[in-house]
């Protein structure tokens, strides 16, 4: 058998366009089969033989090439992520697991948070910077609140000034004193 026919009969055209070779032994790849020095990564042309690759439209990447230019981008870092982290909370974004942080604490989120102004926050974090104060204990109203004299109450705290009786939704009396603004009691 000649070498045309032989060529026809058992040889495919490399892998890589630009070659347009016929290949008689080389690398076998996403389908096709490559010369040893065809078969390189098509963005930073790394040759791949041996070496682990990624695939895109058809065409081989290395790992590097690969990550920089199609993996998601790390939204606190800017760099192409491997393993990604991504949140219902912020739709669209992904993080590498060590970016994926706390805003105010800056600790790795791997527990319950809370997304606030595209921003990720743990419980603490969460209570101290965004949930509104009582008047009276200045500490954060998780559960319900009362909001009476310009300011917010936990209902325990929202007490009466004479006798210290919790007031709730009651009706009350404010005292004209310089005092904080607790409330003497009133029959509804």
């Amino acid at each position: 058998m000649c070498q045309a026919c032989y060529g026809a009969k058992h040889l495919t055209a490399c892998g890589d366009p630009a070659c347009g070779e016929l290949v008689d032994a080389g690398v076998q790849a996403l389908g096709k089969a490559w010369h040893e020095k065809c078969f390189k990564c098509a963005a930073c042309h790394m040759p791949l033989k041996d070496q682990p690759f990624r695939e895109k439209g058809g065409a081989p990447y290395c790992e590097a090439c690969h990550l920089h230019r199609f993996a998601p981008k790390c939204h606190a870092c800017g760099k192409g992520c491997r393993e990604v982290v991504t949140t219902a909370a912020l739709p669209g974004r992904s993080w590498h697991p060590d970016c994926f942080v706390r805003a105010s604490c800056h600790g790795r989120l791997d527990g319950e948070f809370y997304a606030k102004e595209e921003q990720m926050y743990c419980g603490p974090c969460h209570e101290l910077k965004f949930l509104p104060r009582c008047k009276k204990c200045s500490k954060p109203i998780t559960g319900s609140v009362i909001t009476a004299l310009a300011a917010k109450w936990h209902d325990a705290c929202f007490t009466c000034c004479l006798c210290n009786n919790a007031i709730g939704t009651a009706r009350f009396h404010q005292l004209p004193t310089s005092a904080p603004p607790h409330a003497s009691a009133a029959a509804a």
